[in-house]
């Protein structure tokens, strides 16, 4: 009787095992993008082709070796410690301390665990087809009935789901810039316009007084199509102007306010998406970002939306800058704008992250805890960073050195 309790629960166990890819359908999908052996290949497609089927057969099995156990263990050894409510609860608790264990075991690699179970729930299916056959039937019929006879394969993918495919999916199904697109679209919701934002201390604006012809160069060698302008400081931004309204003014010394046109404001907490479709209900272009104290914070772009989603959009008149520049080995030049993420990524480095700040320029006053100057340095025991150049207060140009 131990020999045929010891056989039930290896057939147990590799039933229990084969049950956790009912558990991971997601994943096994996923894993079958993959490039992997054309005979596991095989075998999982197959799987995800019968599903219904080997599930049926799962819990065909699974009645018959519970039924097996329990005759054995309390008709058999039960008759040497007698029968009894507690010896029942035992055996049913072993039982299912069994299960668990497997089950973890199981979940460590679930496609080893399919491979290697898949062979053996076969050759069961096989034996016991006229039953399977059978209850494989009647669902097909109840689940007819219930849906009216419209047979429809509902696929529920999460954001998760998708995003496992399309990194298990290899270069020549999904493109580099098509993956990244695709995971732009995800973050996209979840992005707040502080965090794509063109700083205020970046912002080019112009007081409303001011007379046209003494910013006129200015505006020129700028080249934008649209500008903030601001009623005595740049927290009071009050309207824009269009460049293009420029080319119909024939008179130079007018003041600016003579140009404004309205402009729209949102508070630094709403997502991309929002402001796209602010924008596209507006009909604008621009707006400004203001703080909790309703002061100016920084300046939004459709065009900074869009970027989000292809990448850096570039018309004639951008200058590239390059944010990573390499001097020498392990010697690095980098803008005052770079966020610290990318950094850490690129360099395989490990600089904090904080909620105080995004970028590297950030991170040095941080740590100096003041107003950054030329050849400062932050010195940790994997890097050095330099301030290189400053303008305005602005770190514009630092020096990272890599100790390696």
């Amino acid at each position: 009787m131990i020999i045929a309790l010891l056989i039930t629960l290896i057939f147990f166990s590799i039933l229990t095992a084969f049950d956790i890819s009912f558990i991971n359908v997601n994943y096994i999908e996923k894993i079958y993008l993959k490039e992997i052996e054309e005979n596991n290949k095989k075998k999982v497609a197959k799987f995800l082709e019968r599903l219904i089927r080997y599930k049926i057969t799962s819990n065909i099995l699974n009645l018959i070796l519970i039924a097996m156990y329990f005759k054995i263990v309390n008709f058999n050894i039960g008759i040497f410690f007698g029968f009894s409510l507690e010896f029942f609860a035992i055996s049913v608790l072993i039982l299912i301390l069994f299960q668990t264990f497997i089950k973890a075991i199981s979940k460590i690699d679930v496609y080893k665990t399919l491979i290697y179970t898949i062979d053996f729930i076969d050759v069961l299916m096989i034996v016991l087809f006229p039953l399977v056959f059978v209850v494989e039937y009647i669902y097909k019929w109840i689940n007819n009935i219930v849906s009216n006879g419209e047979h429809k394969e509902e696929i529920d993918l999460t954001e998760e789901d998708i995003r496992n495919i399309i990194n298990c999916a290899n270069n020549t199904e999904v493109e580099k810039e098509e993956k990244e697109m695709i995971h732009s679209i995800f973050n996209f919701t979840d992005t707040t316009v502080k965090e794509i934002m063109t700083p205020r201390t970046s912002i080019i604006a112009y007081d409303v007084e001011e007379i046209l012809d003494n910013v006129w160069d200015d505006i020129i060698e700028h080249e934008f199509s649209r500008i903030p302008l601001y009623n005595e400081s740049i927290d009071n931004i009050c309207g824009i102007m269009y460049t293009k309204d420029l080319l119909k003014c024939k008179n130079r010394n007018i003041k600016l306010k003579n140009l404004m046109k309205e402009m729209v404001y949102v508070p630094e907490t709403v997502t991309l998406t929002y402001m796209l479709e602010f924008f596209r209900q507006k009909q604008q272009h621009m707006a400004i970002i203001i703080d909790e104290y309703g002061g100016t914070l920084g300046l939004i772009t459709i065009e900074d939306l869009l970027e989000e989603i292809v990448g850096e959009i570039r018309d004639e008149y951008d200058i590239e800058e390059e944010n990573f520049k390499s001097i020498s080995k392990n010697v690095y030049e980098l803008l005052g704008e770079t966020l610290v993420e990318e950094i850490n990524e690129k360099y395989n480095l490990d600089i904090e992250i904080s909620e105080e700040y995004d970028t590297i320029s950030g991170y040095i006053q941080y740590k100096l805890e003041r107003v950054a100057i030329e050849d400062d340095k932050v010195i940790n025991n994997d890097y050095i960073i330099q301030v290189l150049k400053v303008d305005n207060k602005k770190i514009e140009k630092v020096k990272l050195i890599i100790k390696r």
